[in-house]
């Protein structure tokens, strides 16, 4: 063949049909190679790491062919994705080829093609933005930057090498995935057996922190160890194990079909994860964004997950001397233990054992919950949690998928037998109170994002009841909950319950309503309530320091209608009827009592002998106002003077 050197040849144009070239790296199609004034190489069609390219260009500035060997100067690559053509240069020689491109003075990408197949790849301070163009990477990672380094040597049965990524960084348009000074060390090992690879590959996270919405992730020399095969139907994960220092090791395996992108079957499972390191690292922030309590938790955690060709098809976990306490104080447990095995198409049974638990001053005692586990339900047979020398009995509680609205749903039934008010109140931080409590939930019901009471929450206290409807709770750990409800008391005791509060004495009893309750982050936003004489025939008398307080909360202007010295002269007086009613609204409370005088409300009517009334004459009272009214009431802090 003529020797051909650009000027030189001038006039002389020479163009070459090369068709295809395969490689176990690469495909190319469409090759030809065009020489005139320029030479160029163009490929239809170019097949790389599972990517299509079409109409690459290689243009050679200066280009010389003699021989059998061909040399190209001052080239320019155009592949499309790339925003700039890339200087390169190239040389072919019996067979050998050697590619070297340049896009900066630190950057080079040297490829080099020997007589007998084999392939190097070295790259040094290669931009990961280039291969975030050039190959299938999610998208967070076509913003990525940082820089490569490293050698690939692929002969025609073998790959070995290992790449470094330095100052790696990513995030997307809508800053839920982002990653900083990434640095990540990794190695790889093939060998061709027939038509298959054999590979070993390890990864290991050096530096850098990731953030990827809701989990947070600092490095900490975490390692990941893969070996499998690679053939043209099937990528096969043999061993996979992952190791997070201080945490623990996660194993599994993998198949995946090739042309479908489809997993055909797959397990993770681990022995024993420290849930201390998983609390901090990854279960706080997905805690943090459904709303619920930030944990911190210690013991350990093993797990065990399946899947076929349908998709998750077993799993199981188990809880090992687990203890866990809300950041908040709110509530903690000790000694948990536990298994809960599930399977796609069966029925399996699990437990959960609590040593000791606490929710605010509240202590549990030890108690365990049989677990009755179905592939869409999961359900607590009947069972008692001892409380405050009683038992709190969970008659029914069931967590399950909803076919319809393909999410998942409570229901949950409990029982409060009668345990001890002195215990209850001090465990509230209350006063002391005589008696006993019991309560009944018959179905407290869970259903996107909200609890609500499906009948009647019914508290038998002070030898009457009250009884709770239309209950329904919105986000109860985010950070505003908000609650709603009806209230009516029948027949409360008020001298069991003056008694308690300290109020002065009153004796008689009471019902009272609560309409249109709302609680927004358990601050009261509106309501409509009052409190009034039962109806019926019984003792009724008052004593002289409760008429005292009940005039405090009518507000400035409230009093007896009864000279101050008569007053002191007895100690309690008789009464027909005592009532009061407020109807909150934009923090502000419109005040009633039993019925209205020309220039107020009666709160206390009086009957019998002596009678007294006490009259309020404040209609419009800030609620914040009244509350320390109330609270100033039963510290016994307040004491009106009647004149």
């Amino acid at each position: 063949m003529p020797a051909l050197a650009g000027p030189a040849a001038a006039g002389l144009n020479l163009s070459l049909d090369i068709g295809s070239i395969e490689h176990p790296a690469l495909t190319a199609r469409g090759v030809k190679l065009d020489i005139g004034d320029r030479a160029t190489l163009s490929i239809a069609n170019l097949d790389l790491a599972g990517r299509r390219f079409t109409d690459v260009r290689a243009e050679c500035g200066r280009f010389s062919w003699q021989d059998g060997k061909a040399d190209c100067r001052d080239g320019r690559l155009s592949i499309p994705g790339l925003k700039e053509k890339l200087p390169f240069g190239f040389s072919y020689a019996g067979g050998a080829l050697d590619v070297d491109i340049r896009p900066t003075r630190d950057e080079r990408w040297h490829l080099v093609r020997r007589p007998d197949g084999s392939l190097r790849l070295e790259v040094a301070g290669g931009r990961i933005e280039r291969l975030a163009a050039l190959l299938p990477m999610p998208e967070p990672w076509n913003r990525a930057t940082g820089k490569l380094d490293g050698k690939l040597l692929l002969t025609g049965g073998s790959l070995q090498g290992g790449l470094r990524l330095a100052q790696g960084a990513f995030s997307d348009a809508a800053g839920l995935q982002a990653g900083e000074k990434i640095d990540v060390d990794s190695t790889v090992t093939a060998k061709r057996q027939g038509t298959a690879w054999n590979w070993r590959a390890a990864v290991v996270w050096r530096a850098g922190e990731v953030f990827w919405q809701p989990v947070y992730a600092k490095a900490d020399g975490q390692a990941l160890h893969l070996e499998g095969s690679l053939d043209g139907r099937k990528l096969k994960i043999g061993s996979a194990r992952l190791i997070v220092p201080g945490t623990g090791e996660i194993s599994g395996a993998g198949e995946w079909e090739r042309s479908s992108r489809k997993l055909l079957s797959g397990h993770l499972e681990s022995a024993g994860i420290d849930l201390g390191g998983v609390a901090q690292n990854w279960l706080a922030p997905i805690l943090a964004g459904q709303g619920l309590p930030e944990l911190e938790l210690r013991g350990r955690l093993s797990f065990a997950l399946g899947w076929d060709a349908g998709g998750l098809a077993v799993a199981s976990l188990g809880l090992n001397d687990v203890a866990l306490r809300d950041r908040g104080g709110r509530f903690a447990a000790e000694g948990i233990s536990g298994g809960l095995p599930w399977l796609r198409d069966g029925e399996g049974q699990g437990y959960l054992a609590v040593g000791s638990a606490r929710a605010g001053d509240f202590q549990l005692g030890a108690f365990r919950l049989p677990i009755d586990v179905q592939p869409r339900r999961f359900a607590v047979a009947r069972s008692a949690i001892p409380l405050l020398g009683s038992e709190l009995v969970v008659e029914r509680l069931v967590w399950r998928k909803s076919a319809k609205r393909q999410a998942w749903e409570g229901d949950l039934s409990l029982t409060l037998n009668p345990v001890s008010l002195p215990d209850l109140t001090r465990a509230f931080g209350l006063p002391a109170m005589a008696g006993t409590l019991s309560a009944s939930f018959p179905h407290l019901r869970y259903r996107e994002g909200a609890a609500y009471l499906d009948g009647a929450l019914v508290i038998q206290v002070f030898d009457g009841y009250l009884n709770c409807t239309h209950l329904r709770l919105e986000e109860p750990f985010g950070s505003l909950p908000r609650l709603t409800a009806d209230v009516e008391a029948r027949h409360i005791d008020l001298g069991q319950l003056t008694e308690t509060f300290s109020f002065g004495r009153i004796e008689g009893f009471a019902d009272g309503d609560i309409r249109g309750l709302e609680l927004v982050g358990w601050k009261p936003q509106r309501f409509d309530a009052r409190v009034a004489s039962s109806p019926g025939q019984y003792r009724k008398r008052i004593s002289q320091r409760a008429v005292q307080n009940i005039s405090s909360l009518g507000g400035a202007g409230a009093g007896a209608a009864l000279q101050a010295s008569v007053l002191r002269l007895f100690e309690e007086f008789g009464y027909d009827r005592i009532g009061l009613s407020c109807r909150l609204e934009n923090g502000v409370c419109d005040m009633g009592g039993v019925e209205d005088t020309a220039k107020g409300y009666v709160i206390v009517k009086g009957g019998g002998i002596p009678a007294l009334t006490v009259i309020g004459y404040n209609r419009r009272v800030d609620w914040s106002e009244l509350v320390d009214r109330l609270l100033g009431v039963i510290h016994n802090n307040v004491r009106p003077v009647i004149r």
